[in-house]
């Protein structure tokens, strides 16, 4: 398999099961890296953020080229807490998504990380990345 084309960053809390975890699953099949510490996401990158008050757009293709995209992988119940003091970077917001994943299906933003990584990589023009990202999704074939 060649290397994906852009640079994606997870940071990986550890907190849900390893064999349904999407981040670890893109890991694997390498299109993702994962961090174990806050510290190592790319400080130029965009960050998806559930909590950021500017949303992600088209306009943000150039950064994604140039530094990567960055998302965290932690319970949503800790979610908060983790991006507010620990992510620095250019925090975005995904619009408002339905989710395809089989725990959450049907409920407003409440995305998996390959979901959101592939929503984000959709609305900044990559469609082609997208579609290759989610295609290790059972999922992921029925959501294009």
């Amino acid at each position: 398999m060649p290397k994906f084309p852009l640079r994606i960053t997870i940071y990986h809390a550890a907190q849900d099961d390893p064999k349904k975890n999407t981040a670890l699953r893109l890991k694997r099949r390498g299109f993702a890296r994962i961090v174990t510490k806050t510290r190592f996401l790319p400080k130029r990158a965009i960050v998806l953020n559930p909590f950021s008050e500017i949303a992600f757009s088209p306009a943000d293709r150039g950064r994604i080229q140039q530094s990567g995209l960055a998302a965290v992988d932690c319970s949503w119940e800790h979610a908060q807490k983790v991006m507010s003091t620990h992510v620095k970077g250019t925090s975005r917001c995904l619009p408002i998504l339905i989710a395809g994943n089989p725990v959450n299906f049907g409920k407003l933003t409440k995305l998996t990380t390959a979901e959101a990584i592939a929503a984000a990589l959709y609305i900044a023009g990559f469609q082609k990345e997208s579609e290759d990202l989610l295609s290790i999704f059972y999922v992921g074939s029925l959501i294009f």
